[in-house]
C-alpha cells in the first residue's frame, strides 16, 4: 500500500492510479471492511488522526481533483467522508455524473 504525502499533482498517470486504487484500499480498511492490511504503517497517520475516515475521504477527494484537473473519469461517489462545510462535493460549475467511472 503506498499512500504519498506529496500532493498528487507530482505523480504520472501510472502513479496516481496506483494512488487512487490504494486509497479506496485504505478506505475501506479504515471503515473496517477488510480483514487485511488492518495494521499497515501506511495507515498510522490517518489511525492518528480524531476522525480516521474523514481524514481519507479528504484525502481521497484531493486525489480525485487531481484525476478530475487531467480529463480522468474516477468515479467520486467511491469517495467516503469527505463533506466540507459547504457540502458533500465541491462546486467547480463541472458536471461530475456524466463521466463513466474507472
Amino acid at each position: 500500500m503506498r499512500l504519498w504525502s506529496l500532493h498528487p499533482r507530482y505523480l504520472d498517470t501510472k502513479g496516481l492510479l496506483a494512488l487512487w486504487r490504494e486509497g479506496l484500499l485504505a478506505q475501506k480498511v479504515l471503515a473496517g471492511k477488510t480483514k487485511g492490511y488492518r495494521n499497515h504503517p501506511q495507515l498510522d497517520r490517518f489511525k492518528a488522526h480524531p476522525q480516521p475516515r474523514r481524514a481519507i475521504g479528504r484525502y481521497l477527494l484531493e486525489v480525485w481533483k487531481e484525476a478530475d484537473r487531467r480529463g480522468y473519469a474516477f468515479e467520486h461517489r467511491k469517495v467516503k467522508n469527505a463533506r466540507t462545510g459547504c457540502g458533500p462535493w465541491p462546486s467547480r460549475g463541472a458536471n461530475y455524473g456524466t463521466k463513466p467511472p474507472i
